[in-house]
């Protein structure tokens, strides 16, 4: 099957900019869909972050992960968030996504991070509060119940291995459905953002 790859850049933050990567069975108007999908959050982003959907990127095959070419749709308008401004860098949100499928004995889920978002959607007990809560949970189903955009989940190709520890076989990479998204009530921490 053909897979997609899907970039949101965040910029607006100290370092370098950040990324969310997608994948998805098929490319009509799914940078318009991401888009909206961001749009659903943003007054519970900082109002100093900028996403950015890139209206170009990668097909790759799921079997091998290589990049088999390259797709080109119309790109959304650069999104501001309108939430607070004040933010720990490293500090989020994320958001799981189900497929109800299994490999290799493992659940095959995703997860996608919402960082940074404003200090104000946390509560006194460091979780994210209810009312920011609601709102990365509902951009997460609504996502995940918009089937027609061929949201996957890639579990990527893994070589093969004789390590004495971990003796494992190879195994192809494959793509799963998304059936069901749903934000998480822990806040999440990017390493990769504290430089």
């Amino acid at each position: 099957m053909t897979t997609y790859r899907v970039r949101t850049v965040w910029s607006g933050i100290e370092g370098p900019p950040g990324f969310t990567v997608m994948y998805f069975s098929q490319i009509t108007g799914v940078p318009v869909a991401v888009a909206s999908f961001w749009t659903a959050m943003l007054s519970k982003i900082p109002r100093t972050v900028t996403l950015t959907v890139e209206g170009t990127g990668d097909i790759i095959d799921e079997t091998t992960g290589l990049i088999t070419g390259s797709w080109v749709e119309a790109a959304p308008a650069p999104m501001v968030g309108t939430g607070d401004s004040e933010f720990a860098g490293p500090a989020g949100a994320s958001i799981r996504w189900e497929t109800g499928q299994i490999v290799a004995g493992h659940r095959v889920r995703g997860k996608t991070f919402v960082v940074p978002i404003p200090a104000s959607s946390f509560g006194a007990n460091g979780r994210i509060n209810a009312a920011s809560f609601g709102v990365y949970n509902a951009a997460a189903a609504a996502f995940a119940a918009a089937s027609s955009i061929g949201f996957v989940i890639w579990s990527r190709p893994r070589a093969a291995s004789v390590a004495p520890a971990r003796p494992h076989p190879q195994r192809n990479g494959s793509v799963h459905p998304v059936i069901a998204g749903n934000a998480l009530s822990n806040a999440a921490v990017l390493r990769s953002r504290r430089d």
